[in-house]
């Protein structure tokens, strides 16, 4: 006995039956399925400068806080007045000239010409990849720099008083003090190794020689990273000083601080 039936023996009426099922089937599909690619939406003059003045508004509002960052440390005597006014120009600077730039956007009357203000925002200016990461850095160089000075300048107070210590705390005191003095002056080189990058940071630099730039941002980042760990030991190591001397007869008289 056959189990299968050739498809064309068949009665019609199942063949009918078929057919019309997949009919409705088809029938029952999203019209979606078979509708055409939606064509993009065209940006016209107003989207594009929709989408300009949205993104000078993102610097604006970077830059304005970076000047508050410098403001904050100026008043907390972090930075001086002849650190923070580098700083605030370049900032300004940087402000007025997107300020500019947008109302120029603002008022033009064909696409072509926004296009080109539009473009303008990230090759003219590099806010977000030249200016920020380079006034930060030039920022925390300066905050480094003030507290290192801070700290050499507390060598001799430091010797002073371990003079004075009981001679059983002297080699430890000496052992911390020898690297507190190495931890200061190597944090002086790298804000110096720092701050030699600076210049390199244009851009004119990252547009036309991007290796170079790269190359010079990280050095610094590096050296900033470095500078601050130094410090950091430093101020560990005059901690421990202070304790000892403090636990020492007499030490008290003459124990350094650690403001710095």
């Amino acid at each position: 006995m056959k189990l299968f039936t050739p498809l064309c023996r068949l009665p019609s009426r199942f063949l009918a039956l078929g057919a019309l099922a997949i009919v409705a089937a088809i029938i029952a599909l999203p019209a979606t399925v078979f509708a055409a690619p939606a064509k993009p939406t065209a940006c016209d003059l107003a989207c594009i400068i929709q989408f300009g003045d949205a993104h000078i508004n993102d610097r604006l509002t970077a830059l304005t806080n970076l000047n508050n960052r410098v403001t904050n440390a100026l008043t907390n005597k972090r930075i001086t007045q002849d650190q923070a006014t580098p700083l605030q120009t370049d900032i300004s600077t940087n402000q007025n000239a997107l300020t500019q730039l947008k109302s120029k956007l603002d008022a033009e009357t064909e696409p072509r010409a926004a296009l080109q203000d539009v473009k303008n925002i990230y090759v003219h200016f590099r806010i977000y990849a030249v200016v920020l990461p380079r006034d930060t850095h030039q920022l925390l160089l300066d905050m480094l720099s003030n507290a290192a000075g801070k700290l050499a300048d507390l060598e001799q107070t430091i010797q002073g008083a371990i003079d004075q210590a009981p001679v059983g705390l002297k080699e430890q005191l000496n052992t911390l003090f020898g690297d507190y003095k190495s931890q200061v002056s190597e944090a002086q080189a790298q804000i110096a190794a720092g701050q030699g990058q600076l210049p390199i940071l244009t851009v004119d630099t990252f547009n036309n020689n991007r290796t170079t730039y790269l190359n010079a941002l990280d050095d610094l980042r590096t050296d900033t990273r470095t500078a601050a760990r130094d410090i950091k030991e430093a101020i560990r190591d005059l901690h421990r000083i202070r304790q000892l001397l403090r636990g020492s007869e007499g030490g008290g008289t003459a124990t350094p601080t650690a403001s710095a």
